[in-house]
């Protein structure tokens, strides 16, 4: 299976769009993608990008420093930094090969 691979943007600049949390931490970064065509026919048994969210919180892709704001058609992630977003990146990649293997 061909599997889909993000690549991070290393000159991304914040968000015009700043979210913040209930503990006031600013997300000024962002992820946002429609998974489930994008990376067709990975997730093909899942509803929704609600449920891919879950999925990755549940793997720890999406890791406490994250921000997850997801609607059904659209997987929406936050990061308080560059950092964060990379690494976000790089372990979303990593699932996507070990969940493609799995299949």
């Amino acid at each position: 299976m061909n599997v889909k691979q993000f690549i991070p943007d290393k000159d991304k600049e914040p968000d015009s769009r700043e979210e913040m949390d209930s503990t006031h931490t600013l997300y000024r970064w962002s992820f946002s993608c429609e998974m489930i065509s994008e990376c067709k026919p990975l997730f093909d048994e899942l509803k929704d990008n609600l449920e891919i969210e879950n999925l990755l919180i549940d793997e720890q892709v999406i890791i406490q420093e994250n921000q997850p704001d997801s609607e059904s058609m659209l997987l929406y992630v936050y990061f308080s930094s560059k950092e964060h977003y990379i690494g976000f990146i790089e372990r979303l990649n990593k699932f996507l090969i070990k969940y493609s293997q799995s299949k």
